[in-house]
């Protein structure tokens, strides 16, 4: 599963467009290469990182992955940080990236809207986070206090 997560990223981030088409469903890969040809000439990720994965499923078959974007347009060269969630479902021995979207950060071209219901889940997962950070770091101070 991590390696074709990956190598979808990868291509996406060294304009490898093929090895990314690859992980998407046959019937919609003229239309993810066709849009993301579009945006290659101005687009220009910087790097990505996986941050949450989760699998779903009795048989561990979904997935949802969150990816943080930092990436740049040319005509601005302002750096920007996105973080967008995957939806993978596993088809025989490989991955397939079904659709992914906004999450939080700057809008980035070539990603779609979130439902209000995946805003809304995106927002509880923000509101934990941060929740966790706070605590980690009031752990953090007390202990520096003894």
């Amino acid at each position: 599963m991590l390696y074709d997560i990956r190598a979808f990223n990868e291509g996406l981030r060294w304009d490898k467009l093929p090895q990314s088409a690859v992980r998407i469903p046959p019937d919609e890969r003229d239309a993810f290469l066709d849009e993301r040809e579009e945006l290659q000439d101005e687009l220009r990720i910087d790097d990505y990182e996986i941050t949450r994965l989760k699998t779903e499923g009795e048989l561990q078959e979904r997935a949802n992955v969150q990816i943080k974007w930092t990436w740049h347009m040319d005509r601005e060269g302002i750096v920007k940080t996105t973080t967008s969630a995957q939806r993978w479902q596993r088809k025989g021995k490989h991955w397939l990236m079904l659709e992914e979207t906004f999450l939080r950060g700057d809008e980035m071209p070539g990603l779609a809207e979130a439902t209000s219901e995946e805003e809304s889940e995106a927002e509880d997962e923000g509101a934990k986070d941060q929740e966790r950070e706070d605590e980690e770091r009031d752990d953090q101070d007390k202990a520096q206090a003894l």
